[in-house]
């Protein structure tokens, strides 16, 4: 179908029968949305409203007072999924996939998700989800800013998910499975003049089938994505002596078979209920309508699928609080008010003052004796006290809207009855579980996003090119994807890393880093975000260490990167010089520094010190033996000085014998 009446014959049609089998649905979501952050005063009804408005008569009216509960039990929710780190991992499913190559496509998908900050399209779809069960994202292709020959992919966010209007007969929670998808727009006619000045207006069609189109001085401009129904020819060959399944033969192929598939065309154009403004465009890569859906917590009844987020059965406990409240300040506001018992006679000279009373503080209030009543005075009523009822009624109003939205006082950081720490995070723990469906449903429509991401990037990645990827620890790397071995992109960039360098396969391809080939499908996870697990890790490691110290010691680049801290990049260049040498893994780029002599380098250093040694002993006994030997000379003459010495003493001694006298008392 390409001719124009036709499309917008089919698009009219689609639109209107979508619309309307969700009209109630939408409605409902349109009213939680506004309910919720209490748009135009909506949190109060209008007939009741203006019953409680003053008059010009002297009515002051009574208080329509909103102490709007709901945004903080949403705020808490979306907290909480906030603080979670959605991933996705891409696995192989077939022959010629390779899991390095998968590795490159998780890396791509990363970097897509960076580049295009898709985080703040999940936020935006999971907030609109809280609030009213139904949110939504899209994929787009870009002309790259490097090289405008080159493209690129970007997840952009879709600010209003009531714009989105999907085939009601799709049955996936991921919607995937429907035929069309409208994005509308509402621009009024002045501005929609100047855009497109060639759009006749003035001849609009008076038909029900346009008149939604048209209201209130506005054109609705819809983004217009639709499946269209085709086939393709897959043929079964012998390349290279390997039998494989390819769209497009090669030279040199030997086709064994051939087979017709279905093989739906995504078309879109932009159009007005009586033009197209720009396509229609057959041309889009993919096999998926590139919008994703996420929807809140859903239920089908006779068929009909029914979603709704937090807000849904919270708005009544929500109207009864303002109510009780606004009662309560009511009742304070009235205390000082309290009438006096009078008789006319007593104010009847003093009529102003009392008129202002309840208006002015007087010091004093001047009245005169009644003379039917000399012994009365003014008398004031006592003013009316709180009811416990009332305070009761308010008390269960609030805990109503924490049952319906799944959220009480533990998550908000209200204290109770636990003492514990474990008794405070069990208690804590046990609240967020009513938030997981909606993160549940996030992971499909996360898994679905990926698909048309995986389904994409061979298309748009398809030509040689050097492109950055993202680890899981969102370290950046820079590839060659569908290089041919030789090819200049792959020579002077010491940027490349050489962990992600997939070689050419015999029989599959003859490329680096094809992304091409193979078959590749995807796993969603949703956990705590890397800060998070970075500083678990880190206290784990400490405890560890305190056992194994010896592991310590050979982890301190490792250590080191898991701070977060000033300086902590400075401090891990210094840490990764002391990793023994062999562990240590370097960074792209990165030469080895001389850490010290290799190992049969050691050996010969080992030989030379054990001859230096042995020399050593050598010189060292030759030494002692010539100390040895003197002092035995030494001893020998001092033995004979010895000797010499006696044998003067002996000699003395006879002398003196000899001259004693002879006889005389000695």
């Amino acid at each position: 179908m390409s001719h124009e009446s036709d499309i917008l014959a089919q698009a009219r049609q689609q639109y209107d029968t979508a619309r309307e089998d969700d009209k109630t649905e939408r409605l409902l979501a349109d009213e939680d949305l506004r309910f919720a952050i209490n748009d135009e005063g909506c949190q109060w009804d209008v007939n009741v409203r203006n019953s409680r408005k003053g008059n010009r008569f002297g009515d002051p009216g009574r208080p329509c007072l909103v102490m709007n509960k709901i945004p903080e039990k949403i705020d808490q929710t979306e907290g909480e999924f906030r603080q979670l780190k959605p991933s996705v991992k891409v696995k192989g499913v077939d022959s010629k996939a390779d899991p390095k190559v998968a590795e490159i496509f998780s890396g791509i998908f990363r970097h897509i998700e960076y580049n295009s900050t898709a985080r703040a399209a999940y936020n935006t779809s999971h907030s609109s989800v809280l609030y009213c069960g139904r949110g939504a994202w899209r994929w787009n292709i870009i002309d790259s800013e490097d090289d405008p020959f080159e493209q690129d992919l970007v997840i952009d966010r879709i600010p209003n998910a009531l714009s989105v209007t999907w085939d009601q007969a799709a049955k996936k929670i991921d919607k995937s499975d429907g035929n069309f998808i409208f994005i509308t727009e509402d621009m009024f006619e002045k501005d929609f003049k100047k855009e497109y000045p060639d759009a006749a207006l003035d001849d609009w069609p008076t038909d029900d089938d346009y008149r939604s189109w048209r209201r209130n001085n506005t054109i609705r401009i819809a983004e217009y994505w639709w499946k269209e129904k085709g086939t393709k020819t897959a043929y079964r060959v012998r390349r290279n002596g390997t039998e494989m399944t390819v769209w497009d033969q090669e030279e040199g192929d030997q086709e064994i078979a051939k087979k017709d598939v279905n093989h739906p065309k995504i078309r879109w154009c932009k159009m007005i209920a009586t033009k197209i403004l720009e396509g229609p465009f057959d041309d889009w890569p993919g096999k998926y309508i590139p919008i994703v859906i996420e929807v809140g917590k859903e239920v089908n009844i006779n068929g009909k699928s029914k979603t709704r987020g937090m807000v849904r059965f919270a708005k009544e406990p929500q109207r009864m609080y303002n109510y009780w409240t606004s009662s309560e300040a009511e009742q304070i506001a009235l205390a000082p008010k309290a009438p006096y018992l009078v008789t006319p006679a007593m104010i009847k000279n003093h009529q102003a003052q009392w008129d202002k009373a309840n208006i002015e503080n007087f010091i004093y209030l001047l009245w005169d004796v009644d003379p039917k009543a000399p012994l009365l005075g003014p008398k004031r009523e006592s003013p009316p006290q709180m009811s416990t009822a009332m305070i009761a009624a308010k008390q269960s109003m609030e805990h109503d809207i924490m049952s319906a939205m799944n959220v009480y006082r533990a998550q908000l950081g209200d204290s109770g009855s636990e003492k514990s720490g474990k008794a405070i995070i069990a208690r804590q723990k046990q609240g967020s579980i009513g938030g997981f469906t909606y993160t549940d449903n996030f992971e499909f429509a996360l898994i679905f996003s990926a698909k048309i991401g995986i389904d994409l990037i061979p298309h748009v990645y398809g030509t040689e090119r050097i492109i950055r990827i993202r680890g899981e620890s969102d370290v950046e790397h820079v590839i060659p994807i569908n290089a041919r071995p030789g090819s200049p992109i792959l020579t002077g960039n010491q940027e490349l890393d050489e962990d992600y360098i997939v070689q050419p396969r015999p029989g599959i391809t003859e490329y680096i880093n094809d992304l091409t080939v193979g078959k590749y499908d995807v796993v969603a996870t949703i956990g705590p975000s890397w800060t998070t697990q970075r500083e678990e890790a880190l206290e784990r490691l400490v405890s560890l260490f305190e056992i194994m110290p010896n592991l310590a010691n050979a982890s301190p680049d490792i250590i080191v990167g898991l701070l977060d801290m000033p300086l902590s990049d400075e401090l891990l260049a210094r840490a990764k010089k002391l990793v023994p040498k062999g562990l240590r893994k370097l960074d792209p780029g990165e030469e080895e520094e001389d850490q010290g002599p290799t190992p049969e380098q050691m050996i010969e250093i080992q030989k030379l010190q054990l001859a230096g040694l042995e020399e050593m002993r050598k010189g060292f006994e030759a030494k002692m033996d010539a100390t040895a030997k003197l002092m035995t000379a030494e001893a020998k003459e001092a033995g004979q000085q010895l000797q010499s010495i006696m044998s003067f003493v002996e000699t003395m001694q006879e002398r003196f014998s000899r001259e004693q006298p002879q006889g005389s008392d000695a």
